[in-house]
This record gives C-alpha cells, sequence and structure tokens, in this order.
C-alpha cells in the first residue's frame, strides 16, 4: 500500500510540474506557465481600446517576464486601436491580432524570435517598426500579413 502510494505522489507531483493557471492582470488575461507568462486574452469584462502589455507580472508573489502572444489572443478585437508590446515579448502566436480592424500600428520589439501564421493578418495595421536588426523567423511571411494596406514599415538606422 505504501508504495502504491508514493507512486501515486510522484504521478501527482509531475502532473502539477506541467499544469498552468490563469491569472486576468488590468484586463488581460495570462497563462502562467513554470517560469514565464503568457498573453492569452483580454478578460470578457474587459474591452480597452489601447493595451499595455507589461514586461513581467507578479504571481503568488514570483516575478515571471511575459515571452508570449498566444494564438488568437487578440483576434477580432474591433476595439482595440493600439497595443504596447514589452521588450521580453519573443514569440507571436497564429492569429494574434487577426481581424484586428482598428489596429493601425504596431512596433515589434527586438527580443520578437518568432512570428507565427496569421498574426496580423486582415486587421487594419497600416505601420509596423521592427525595433531589431535582426528579423524574426516567420512561419509563412505572406500569411502573417495577408489582407493589409501597408503605408509604412520602419527598421533600426543600422540595418
Amino acid at each position: 500500500m505504501k508504495r502504491i502510494i508514493s507512486i501515486l505522489m510522484a504521478l501527482i507531483s509531475v502532473i502539477s510540474v506541467y499544469a498552468f493557471s490563469e491569472e486576468a492582470i488590468d484586463g488581460v488575461v495570462y497563462r502562467i506557465q513554470y517560469e514565464h507568462a503568457e498573453v492569452m486574452s483580454l478578460s470578457e469584462e474587459s474591452n480597452p481600446d489601447f493595451v499595455i502589455i507589461p514586461e513581467s507580472i507578479n504571481y503568488n508573489g514570483v516575478t515571471l517576464p511575459v515571452e508570449y502572444i498566444l494564438d488568437k489572443a487578440f483576434y477580432c478585437n474591433y476595439w482595440l486601436t493600439g497595443i504596447e508590446l514589452p521588450s521580453t515579448i519573443k514569440h507571436i502566436g497564429n492569429d494574434a491580432f487577426y481581424g484586428c480592424i482598428s489596429l493601425k500600428g504596431i512596433t515589434l520589439p527586438d527580443s520578437l524570435e518568432l512570428i507565427q501564421n496569421n498574426a496580423f493578418a486582415d486587421s487594419g495595421i497600416e505601420n509596423i517598426a521592427f525595433k531589431s536588426t535582426s528579423c524574426p523567423e516567420f512561419f509563412d511571411i505572406a500569411s502573417s500579413f495577408k489582407g493589409l494596406t501597408l503605408k509604412n514599415i520602419s527598421f533600426p538606422k543600422n540595418i
């Protein structure tokens, strides 16, 4: 019996390592991972027109960097006119800003490593600014910016 209890306790501890929590802070829902936080969506009661994603959040006394914007995080959010991304963002997921028709511009931080399919497709983005001297990886660059009418794309002066 003690052996069965020991095995069950070991399984529970392994499962808890892979579990995640959700936390809403200032109208943004984050998925809490072991070493970082991920933007999931806006909370149901929140429809801000401008969103500031912080570099980190505090969860149960632990400071976690915000590194990911998950798939469909702001999908078809018609109210979103602006967003400020922190220098900690590494990954923008599939359809993250798809259909955000009121969003006119975005500045992509130098920490950005990956932009997935349809990340900005069919949104209202007209202006994109890259802060990095190196280009992030794209799964499919054509789909990431599909349907945009770009007026301006800016890069750092040292490129």
